[in-house]
C-alpha cells in the first residue's frame, strides 16, 4: 500500500500499536509509512544520516573486508583496517561539506578541503602500514587538533570558519570516527593494546542499555522496570540450568532485552511468559545441536497469537537525523551490535539480510508494488537490526562458514520480503523463525573464543562444543 499524502497526521503524535508519526504520512496497519526529516545540515552528507543503524553496518562491513585484504601482520591488521575506515569516512565527509563552507568563507572551504585530504591520506598510511608510529602520531596530532576546533566553533563565534556552529549529529559522527580512527591507530602501532570484550557481552550490555534508556532517548520501548523484569527471567532461567558463563548469561539478556524492545502489550504477563519462552529455548538450544526453535522469534510469535494478551511489535524508527542525542544512542548502539556479529563470526548472516531484503524490495519497488517510504522505514528501523544482528546472527543457530552463514541470512531476507508482499503480519520474526529452523542442520557451536586478528572471524579452535557451556513489525508496505 503506498503513502496517501492526504492523509495526514500531526507531526511526533503517537499512533496505535507503537507508531511515531514524524511527518505527513499515512497509518497502514501497525506503523507509520513516511515521515519527513527537514533542516539537516550538511547536504549531502547529511543524508547519510537517513541509513540508520544501517550506516553503522556499512561502515563494520567495510572493516571487515579491509582487514581481509590488507597485507600488514596479522595482529595490526584490522586495528589498520578499523583506523582507516573511520579517518577515511570523516575525511570523505569533510570533502562533501567545502562547497558548502565555502559559500559561508573561503578560509573555512579551504580548512574543510585541507582536513579531509589529511585524513584520507592518514587513512591510507594506517591501512598499508598500521604499525607505522608516525602515522599514528600524526593522526593523534590531526585529530587533537579537529577536535578543539570543533568545541571552539561550537562554543564561540569564529568569523573563519563561518561562524558559530551548532552541534548536530553529523558533527558529533564526524568527530566521533575521527577519535575511533586516532585510537585504533594507537592501538595498532603498539602505542596501546586494546582488551578484547567477549561478542556475547557486547551484544548482551548493548541491548540491555538500548532497552533501559530507550523510553527516554525515542520516547518508544517498555517502562524500564518492565525490561528488568524480562531480562532476569531469561537470565534466571540460564542460571537455573545450570549455567555460569558469563557471555553464555550476556546471550540471555540480550533475549530478554530484545523482546522488551519490540513487543508492546499491557501489563507484565505477556512479557514475563515470552522471557519465560526464551528462556527454555535458549536452554534448549545450550543443549542440542539439532534445536530447530529461534528462542527470541519463536517467543515474541507465541505472545502476538495468543488473542488475550493483546500484543504487538514495535518499529523502533528511531534514526532522525534532526533529533542528535537519539540518534547518536542507535548509532552507537547499532556500532556495537555488528562489532558483536562480526566476532561471532556471523556478519555474513547480517550482510545476507539485508542484502536480499534491499533488493528484493527494489524490484518491488520497479514493478510499482509498494513506495520508497515503506522500503526505507522498516529497513532503516532498529527494530529490524535488532532482528538481524542479535536474533538472526545467533552463533548457536548459524552456519559459521561465511557462504552458508550469507546464503542463511539471504533466505530470512528473502522470506521477509515475499511475507510482506504477500500482506502476513509479523513477516521479520516469521522469516527469522524459519530461516533459523532450516539452517539448523547447518548451525554451529556458539563462539566463545577471540577473534582472529587476521580474517575478523572466530578461530575453529576457539569455539567450544555446543552444551559445553551456556548460551512484527506489522507488515509495512
Amino acid at each position: 500500500m503506498r503513502p496517501d499524502p492526504a492523509v495526514a497526521r500531526r507531526p511526533g503524535t503517537r499512533m496505535p500499536h507503537g507508531g511515531v508519526v514524524r511527518g505527513a504520512g499515512r497509518v497502514s496497519g501497525t506503523v507509520v509509512l513516511a515521515h519527513v526529516e527537514a533542516g539537516l545540515h550538511g547536504g549531502a552528507a547529511a543524508e547519510l544520516l537517513r541509513l540508520g543503524p544501517l550506516l553503522a553496518l556499512l561502515l563494520v562491513a567495510a572493516w571487515a573486508w579491509l582487514a581481509r585484504t590488507g597485507t600488514a601482520e596479522p595482529r595490526r591488521r584490522p586495528l589498520g583496517a578499523g583506523a582507516a575506515v573511520a579517518l577515511g569516512v570523516a575525511g570523505g565527509i569533510h570533502l562533501t561539506l567545502v562547497g558548502q563552507h565555502a559559500r559561508e568563507s573561503l578560509a573555512a572551504g579551504v580548512f574543510f578541503a585541507a582536513a579531509g585530504i589529511l585524513e584520507l591520506l592518514l587513512a591510507v598510511a594506517v591501512w598499508r602500514v598500521p604499525g607505522s608510529r608516525r602515522a599514528a602520531l600524526g593522526a593523534a596530532i590531526l585529530v587533537g587538533g579537529l577536535l578543539v576546533l570543533y568545541g571552539v566553533s561550537r562554543l564561540a563565534d569564529v568569523p573563519a570558519l563561518g561562524g558559530q556552529e551548532a552541534v548536530d549529529a553529523l558533527g558529533l559522527v564526524t568527530k566521533l570516527l575521527e577519535l575511533a580512527g586516532a585510537v585504533l591507530a594507537a592501538a595498532a602501532a603498539g602505542v596501546w593494546s586494546p582488551r578484547a570484550i567477549p561478542p556475547g557481552l557486547v551484544v548482551g550490555a548493548t541491548t540491555l542499555a538500548v532497552a533501559l534508556a530507550a523510553r527516554g532517548l525515542f520516547g518508544l520501548g517498555a517502562e524500564p522496570w518492565t525490561v528488568v523484569a524480562v531480562v532476569a527471567v531469561t537470565v534466571a532461567v540460564g542460571l537455573a540450568a545450570g549455567t555460569r558463563d558469563w557471555e553464555c548469561l550476556g546471550v540471555a539478556a540480550a533475549d530478554g532485552a530484545v523482546l522488551a524492545l519490540l513487543l508492546r502489550a499491557d501489563g507484565l504477563a505477556p512479557y514475563l511468559v515470552a522471557g519465560l519462552v526464551a528462556g527454555l529455548l535458549r536452554v534448549a538450544a545450550w543443549r542440542s545441536a539439532r534445536s530447530p526453535l529461534a528462542p527470541v522469534a519463536v517467543a515474541a510469535l507465541v505472545v502476538l497469537v495468543v488473542p488475550a494478551f493483546d500484543a504487538r511489535v514495535e518499529i523502533l524508527h528511531v534514526g532522525h537525523a534532526g533529533e542528535t542525542a537519539a540518534w547518536m544512542a542507535m548509532f552507537l548502539a547499532a556500532s556495537a551490535l555488528a562489532l558483536g556479529a562480526w566476532r561471532w563470526g556471523r556478519l555474513p548472516v547480517v550482510a545476507g539480510f539485508f542484502a536480499a531484503h534491499l533488493g528484493l524490495q527494489a524490484v518491488r519497488l520497479l514493478a510499482g508494488q509498494t513506495s520508497v517510504e515503506a522500503v526505507e522505514i522498516p529497513a532503516a528501523s532498529l527494530g529490524l537490526f535488532l532482528l538481524a544482528t542479535v536474533v538472526l546472527a545467533d552463533p548457536q543457530r548459524t552456519p559459521s562458514s561465511a557462504v552458508p552463514a550469507a546464503l542463511v541470512g539471504a533466505l530470512a531476507g528473502g522470506i521477509d520480503v515475499a511475507l510482506r508482499a504477500l500482506g502476513m503480519p509479523y513477516a521479520p520474526l516469521l522469516a527469522v523463525a524459519i530461516a533459523l529452523a532450516v539452517a539448523t542442520p547447518f548451525g554451529s557451536a556458539p563462539s566463545g573464543g577471540a577473534i582472529d586478528q587476521g580474517t575478523g572471524e572466530v578461530p575453529a579452535g576457539n569455539v567450544p562444543a555446543r552444551g559445553a557451556a551456556g548460551r512484527s513489525e506489522g507488515r509495512l508496505d
